[in-house]
C-alpha cells in the first residue's frame, strides 16, 4: 500500500474514533450506555442521520449547527476528532506499527475520556482509573519493551513500582493538603489516575507528570483567574493535565533522555 494512502487511512481512523470518544466523554458523565440509543442532538432530541456523523465533514458541512432545530454544535466535537487523529499518527509516526502503538492507543483512548469526563464532572470514572492500572499491569508483562526490558517479570515489577509510586505520592498530598487547608485536596480519581499512569512510564515518568502537570495547571489556573474566569476556592480538574503530560512523556520517548536520574533511588 502505498505510504500516503496508509496514512491517510491511519487518520480516517482516528477522526472516526474521535467521534466515538466524544459520545463515551458525554454519556460516561451522564450515567449512560455508550452503545444505545442512536445519537441524538442534545437540544432537539431528534436522532442524527448517518450523513451528519461523518467527522469533521459534517461539521464542517452543517457550519457547527444542527440540521433539524439549527442549535449550535460545539466545536469541541470538531476538535477532538482531529486532535485524536493527528494523534494516531504521531503514536505510529514514533513507534510504526508495533504491539506499542496499539497499547498506547488504547491507554491515550482511556485518558481522553478520563480527562474529558473530569473536565465536565470533575471526577475520574473507575474505568478509566483502575482499569487503566490493570492494563498497564497485564501489557506489561506481555509485552515487556513498554517498560524497555527484555524479561516479562522485570517489566511487571516496574510497572508495578510505578503504580505504587504514582498513586502514593498524591495520596499522601491529598492527606496533607486535608489537614492542613480543612477541605480535599485532591480527589482520589487522581490518585488512581497517576497509579495508571505511573503502570505505563514507570518512577521516572511519574515525577515527569506531575512536575508537568502541576506548573501547566498553575499557569493556566492563573491565566483564568486574570481573566476573571476562575476563583482561588474553584476546583481545578487536575487529570487532563496529568494526561497531557503523560502523553507528551509517551510520543517524545522522553525515557530515553534520563531526565529524572533520582528515579533510580526506586529501583
Amino acid at each position: 500500500m502505498n505510504i500516503d494512502v496508509y496514512y491517510f487511512l491511519l487518520f480516517i481512523f482516528g477522526a472516526c474514533w474521535g467521534s466515538f470518544l466524544n459520545v463515551c466523554i458525554i454519556r460516561v458523565a451522564n450515567g449512560k450506555s455508550i452503545i444505545f440509543p442512536s445519537s441524538l442532538c442534545l437540544v432537539c432530541k431528534k436522532k442524527i442521520s448517518f450523513y451528519d456523523k461523518i467527522p469533521i465533514i459534517s461539521w464542517i458541512f452543517l457550519k457547527g449547527k444542527c440540521r433539524n432545530c439549527k442549535s449550535k454544535i460545539n466545536i469541541i466535537y470538531l476538535f477532538m476528532e482531529l486532535f485524536v487523529a493527528v494523534l494516531m499518527l504521531c503514536i505510529v509516526f514514533t513507534y510504526s506499527l508495533s504491539p506499542l502503538s496499539l497499547i498506547y492507543g488504547i491507554f491515550f483512548s482511556l485518558l481522553i475520556v478520563g480527562s474529558g469526563v473530569d473536565i465536565k464532572q470533575k471526577w475520574i470514572p473507575d474505568t478509566v482509573t483502575i482499569g487503566g492500572i490493570f492494563f498497564g499491569l497485564v501489557c506489561s508483562y506481555i509485552f515487556p519493551k513498554l517498560h524497555g526490558c527484555e524479561i516479562n517479570f522485570d517489566s511487571l515489577i516496574l510497572s508495578i513500582k510505578g503504580f505504587l509510586v504514582g498513586s502514593s505520592i498524591l495520596l499522601v498530598v491529598g492527606i496533607i493538603g486535608k489537614l492542613i487547608l480543612k477541605t480535599d485536596a485532591m480527589g482520589m480519581g487522581d490518585v488512581k489516575l497517576l497509579g495508571a499512569i505511573g503502570s505505563f512510564v514507570g518512577i521516572e515518568g511519574i515525577f515527569f507528570c506531575l512536575f508537568t502537570a502541576s506548573f501547566i495547571a498553575l499557569i493556566i489556573s492563573q491565566i483564568l483567574f486574570l481573566m476573571k474566569k476562575r476563583s482561588f476556592r474553584d476546583e481545578i480538574p487536575f487529570g487532563p493535565y496529568l494526561s497531557v503530560s503523560c502523553i507528551v512523556w509517551i510520543l517524545f520517548n522522553l525515557s530515553n533522555l534520563n531526565l529524572f536520574t533520582f528515579g533510580n533511588l526506586f529501583y
